[in-house]
């Protein structure tokens, strides 16, 4: 999975997940799952991880996510960090 965040124009910010894999012909496949606008507050890990666990629990892919690619931001790795705990517990 890749995630990003980024600011639109009109001062609105959104998150955008998408899903990666390769399929039975060996061929790269990609996927944006979801594009969500973020609301207050914006940049929590704590409320990035929850909208990533619910997309991904959306699709029924939780449990199959291998790793997420995304900058280095510490909002980012807060949200992994949330996101694996989350995860963990089940």
């Amino acid at each position: 999975m890749t995630t990003n965040c980024w600011s639109a124009r009109n001062y609105k910010d959104f998150i955008a997940i998408t899903a990666h894999w390769i399929n039975s012909k060996w061929e790269h496949k990609s996927y944006i799952l979801e594009a969500l606008e973020l609301q207050d507050p914006i940049y929590s890990g704590a409320y990035m991880a929850q909208l990533l666990l619910q997309v991904t629990d959306d699709f029924g892919i939780t449990n199959a996510i291998f790793t997420v690619t995304r900058n280095n931001a510490s909002p980012n790795n807060v949200m992994l960090d949330g996101f694996k705990a989350e995860v963990e517990e089940r």
